[in-house]
């Protein structure tokens, strides 16, 4: 069981702090900084309790391997910048951290298969690097990956930073009715366990994203090359057929061939074409829903 991280004592120590800095990227540029303000909370609060290193382990992408294209040199650069303080790029997490680095931040840890693989060698040493250990990765918390799962363990002062804090407190459902659920997600299979837990608490579910088009085949309407797992087809039928009034369709949707997904943005947007619901072509993929659905919404 983790503390609260206002009942914890950071002074002196050497703080791990696993975040989720999986920011968008075009051309080596961040496109949106939201997921490193997300933790800016913990970590000040922790530097505010001088401590005497912060270690920040994040990934970034699906690297197979060391990729330039994904190093978090970048992500430094801009969490530098709203601490304004130095932030070290530390690029071999199995080589010791120097000490007079107040904030460290560790290479894409995706560079080592062993992250993936929930390895508990990687995982001690990455708990070399510190006292204390906070998870503020929501994101990737339902992960057994070696920073999220395994690393854990290996700590007997641990916590949770504001971040998982507040989403925790988000799907306790502690709040007034009626209570409409936005549920929006490339893939199906890492979110169906929330949503099945969900369900039957809230009054509406509002499909977007990718997860809409696994539900769409299970009505048997035509999805194109849009995302779907197969493998759920069968639960997502089974969830409409117990909650028929609460789970909510898009009736439209931004369109383009699949090969466009690549192009930058601003090429992408000439390709994008809005079809509704019941007329996406079968040579084309959709990936987010369009304005018809956003007044519906």
């Amino acid at each position: 069981m983790m503390k609260n991280i206002k009942k914890m004592n950071f002074k002196n120590k050497r703080v791990f702090i696993r975040c989720d800095f999986n920011v968008p990227l075009h051309n080596g540029k961040i496109t949106s900084d939201l997921r490193i303000r997300q933790s800016l909370e913990t970590i000040k609060f922790v530097l505010k309790q001088k401590p005497k290193q912060i270690v920040i382990g994040t990934h970034l992408g699906r690297p197979n391997g060391y990729d330039e294209k994904l190093s978090l040199g970048s992500v430094a650069q801009r969490l530098a910048f709203y601490l304004k303080k130095t932030v070290y790029l530390h690029a071999n997490v199995l080589a010791p951290i120097e000490s007079d680095n107040k904030i460290v931040l560790l290479e894409n840890l995706r560079f080592w298969k062993d992250e993936k693989k929930g390895s508990v060698p990687f995982a001690k040493v990455l708990a070399q690097h510190a006292d204390i250990y906070i998870n503020d990765a929501f994101g990737v918390a339902h992960r057994k990956d070696s920073s999220v799962f395994a690393l854990a363990k290996l700590f007997k002062q641990k916590t949770y930073g504001f971040l998982v804090a507040k989403e925790l407190k988000e799907v306790s459902l502690k709040h007034p009715k009626p209570i409409v659920l936005l549920f929006g997600a490339a893939k199906l299979k890492d979110k169906i366990p929330l949503l099945k837990h969900l369900l039957p608490s809230v009054d509406k579910v509002l499909l977007g994203g990718g997860v809409t088009f696994t539900f769409l085949k299970a009505l048997d309407i035509e999805v194109g090359k849009s995302l779907v797992d197969d493998s759920l087809v069968a639960e997502a039928k089974k969830l409409l057929k117990k909650y028929p009034k609460k789970i909510i369709f898009p009736v439209d949707f931004a369109s383009c061939f699949p090969s466009a997904i690549k192009l930058s943005l601003a090429e992408r947007k000439k390709k994008v074409s809005i079809v509704d619901i019941d007329k996406i072509p079968k040579s084309k993929a959709c990936y987010d829903i369009g304005p018809k659905s956003v007044k519906l919404f």
